[in-house]
């Protein structure tokens, strides 16, 4: 069984497809735990209004409620105590999974007897969406490798893990530290797992639209929100495998703060220069890196942020705004 967990917080207005993806996935044997952490609007009626129309599929649904609001990092950890599947799997408020997605996962877990089933994506904005790259490890130190080095990325919804890797560990997320709480909890289970898998075929919609979201903040209080967390991934990292990923770690910080410099707000770059900066004698090593992510990075180490705001509104704010609406 796979126990997709949904946490629940001022999604009406796309609660309704995220719950008719789930509800109508071809898998069968699948238990659903929506946790309201005190959403304050009719988020979980939209989702019964949906479930009604899945009479198979209501005993299968539970909802966790919380008492007060307390964040997404504690309903994420609400979900792992409530999860009785051999799996867990993460689908956010706002997105949606393709119909087969969980059978395409759980196919390939079986094959591979995978701890981890990683997955392809899609980036969607208003009007269109764009395929992701998503590059796949045979091991899993190879994908942690690879997400130290930025080429992986760290969201929850783009892999399915084993729930005894949560139990047998100990993993779970730091109540109140609800920016990168993903990123921590990704690390410790990759350098957990002893095997993986990829589905190459894009599953996950990501939508790039919501604005609750706390991914609509501001980079400079994202960071200083993510602090924490991201304290504590290098601190697990150190202890858990010394000297060993030392370079990788430094690519790690690096990639953290990089969103900082994807903006021409000249607060972002104080705050990304003075955010692990010595790290940045290792921008030009990280070969996983874009050439061009890398300029862009070592033209910030060198205090040149007129190049960098120039490049941001060239790039990111007039050639993605046409074409990623």
């Amino acid at each position: 069984m796979v126990s997709i967990i949904t946490p629940v917080y001022g999604a009406e207005e796309f609660i309704g497809r995220t719950a008719e993806s789930l509800f109508g996935q071809t898998y069968a044997d699948i238990e659903y735990i929506f946790v309201d952490d005190c959403s304050p609007d009719r988020s979980i009626e939209r989702m019964q209004e949906v479930l009604s129309r899945y009479p198979h599929r209501q005993p299968q649904v539970r909802v966790v409620r919380h008492a007060k609001n307390r964040g997404v990092a504690a309903a994420r950890n609400s979900g792992v105590e409530a999860a009785t599947g051999d799996y867990i799997y993460y689908v956010d408020a706002d997105d949606w999974i393709e119909p087969d997605a969980i059978e395409q996962m759980c196919a390939l877990a079986a094959v591979r007897d995978a701890d981890i089933v990683g997955c392809g994506w899609f980036l969607a904005f208003c009007r269109n969406e764009r395929r992701m790259p998503m590059p796949t490890y045979q091991t899993p130190a190879e994908a942690l490798r690879g997400m130290l080095c930025g080429q992986l990325r760290w969201n929850l919804w783009l892999f399915m893990v084993r729930r005894s890797v949560y139990a047998d560990h100990n993993v779970r997320f730091i109540e109140g530290e609800n920016v990168g709480e993903d990123m921590l909890v990704l690390i410790q289970l990759f350098a957990y797992a002893r095997s993986i898998a990829f589905v190459e075929r894009p599953l996950y919609h990501y939508l790039k639209l919501n604005t609750q979201s706390i991914t609509q903040r501001s980079e400079v209080e994202k960071m200083q929100r993510l602090s924490r967390n991201l304290n504590e991934a290098v601190r697990f990292l150190e202890g858990q495998f010394g000297a060993d990923y030392g370079r990788d770690v430094n690519f790690f910080k690096l990639n953290a703060k990089m969103p900082l410099l994807i903006t021409d707000d000249r607060a972002s770059h104080r705050l990304w220069a003075a955010t692990f900066p010595e790290a940045n004698r290792y921008i030009m090593q990280n070969r996983m890196q874009s050439l061009r992510m890398r300029l862009v990075q070592w033209m910030a180490a060198k205090g040149q942020f007129w190049a960098v705001r120039m490049y941001y509104r060239l790039v990111f704010k007039f050639v993605y705004g046409i074409l990623f609406k």
